[in-house]
């Protein structure tokens, strides 16, 4: 009696409500609608951009090389003639005789060649570098005349200068020492591809230490191509002279990568890399709640789990008569 007189019973039943608001609130949120954010009946889930096919002619990735043919002075090389002759070629600073590697990003003359070098093994980097940190899936490398006797590909993280060495190839394996596999190139492949990220797995493992493992080794906000020893096409005669054929040269280069948009987005701008958050989250890579959606801190979704942000007031602002329709699926 004394509850109802003092008006407990209503505190009591409004606290009561208020509780499983907030435990409506953080079970799996839904929408109106569908998308791969969302299942056929609205409930939020994990989600993941597919990889863009190739984003070097895009806006976000740019390429710089230290070392490029017609810079900072003459260079002569050697190279073979369209009829299969070996003709002597120059760079200089005519835009015209130069082969830069701005020219890989272009729609024209996609080739890059270094300076021709004192000894073969000189190392020139070849540096793609992106607006914002991606899941570099595959890269694909063009080499105009023959591959470099030795190479790595390594990753670089946003903000640190430690690059990881995901790939390496050489003339002979077998002399070189490391952790990083290494694939044996001869002279006359003029071509390699690597499959690095895998999507399906961070879409659909269960671990999460798996899926970390993904994002440690493949999320990069600038990939370089390390030639440490210049390789010499095998049609050259091994009586004649070397010195001018001592260059590396690219001519064709592709690369696929996917936005990482922490599991709350589908779609990603190719020409911003920014995802389209979905879940009430937002950011480039949809790493905060939206302000009002700030009920539960921030988490990364993972398969099973989309771990949507939610409505920080919406339990303390709703009139009781309307509490209980909360403990519905909500929006």
């Amino acid at each position: 009696m004394l509850l109802l007189q003092e008006g407990g019973l209503t505190r009591l039943v409004s606290f009561i409500l208020y509780l499983l608001c907030r435990l409506a609130l953080s079970l799996p949120a839904t929408a109106s609608g569908s998308s791969e954010c969302y299942s056929s009946t609205g409930v939020a889930q994990f989600c993941q951009p597919d990889a863009f096919p190739d984003i070097v002619m895009s806006p976000i990735l740019s390429v710089s090389a230290n070392s490029e043919c017609g810079v900072n002075g003459l260079d002569r090389f050697r190279a073979f003639g369209r009829n299969g002759a070996i003709a002597l070629g120059i760079c200089d600073s005519n835009a015209n005789h130069q082969l830069l590697a701005s020219h890989l990003t272009s729609s024209g003359n996609r080739r890059w060649q270094s300076k021709t070098l004192a000894n073969a093994s000189v190392p020139v980097v070849l540096s793609l570098q992106l607006s914002r940190a991606l899941l570099v899936t595959s890269l694909s490398i063009g080499f105009t005349f023959t591959s470099p006797a030795r190479m790595r590909v390594a990753l670089l993280s946003a903000g640190t200068n430690t690059s990881r060495t995901v790939a390496e190839y050489a003339r002979d394996c077998s002399a070189i020492a490391g952790t990083t596999p290494c694939t044996n190139l001869s002279s006359d492949v003029l071509s390699i591809t690597l499959q690095l990220a895998n999507l399906t797995v961070l879409a659909t493992s269960s671990g999460e230490s798996e899926r970390q493992d993904i994002r440690d080794r493949f999320l990069a906000q600038r990939v370089d191509i390390i030639m440490d020893q210049v390789g010499y096409p095998a049609a050259l005669s091994p009586s004649g002279s070397l010195a001018e054929w001592i260059y590396y040269a690219i001519d064709d280069i592709a690369m696929s990568a996917a936005c990482d948009c922490s599991g709350h987005a589908a779609n990603c701008s190719l020409q911003s890399a920014e995802c389209q958050c979905q879940h009430a989250t937002q950011g480039a890579a949809c790493t905060q709640c939206l302000a009002s959606y700030s009920g539960l801190p921030w988490r990364q979704a993972i398969p099973g789990n989309a771990s949507g942000c939610v409505d920080a007031d919406e339990c303390a602002r709703t009139p009781l008569q309307a509490l209980p329709q909360l403990l519905v699926p909500h929006q």
